[in-house]
């Protein structure tokens, strides 16, 4: 049997609960985010070369890019954001979702 909660999957067989003391999950979130025009790709590549960026993609519509992060903490979700991402020129607004 396994349990699975948000992004932590766990073999019952394998962890009983009552040896599990702590368990600890990374934050993920998405970010949509708007560029410059023309620059969707560049920053694209220059977030891809971050560790903290998992997955990255150019799209269609109200948005320019979507990107997939993972952070150990809100805290080190919140420095990635205001201290790396809002500090890029070519991205002119954000918005981020917190996966559950």
């Amino acid at each position: 049997m396994l349990i699975k909660w948000s992004n932590i999957c766990l073999d019952k067989l394998k962890y009983p609960a009552d040896k599990i003391l702590l368990v600890i999950a990374m934050v993920t979130a998405f970010i949509l985010m708007v560029t410059a025009a023309g620059k969707e790709r560049e920053v694209m590549e220059k977030l891809l070369a971050m560790p903290e960026v998992k997955e990255a993609y150019v799209v269609y519509g109200e948005y320019d890019l979507v990107v997939k992060v993972e952070t150990d903490t809100l805290k080190d979700l919140d420095q990635f954001i205001t201290e790396k991402i809002r500090k890029m020129s070519e991205i002119q607004m954000t918005s981020t979702m917190i996966a559950i």
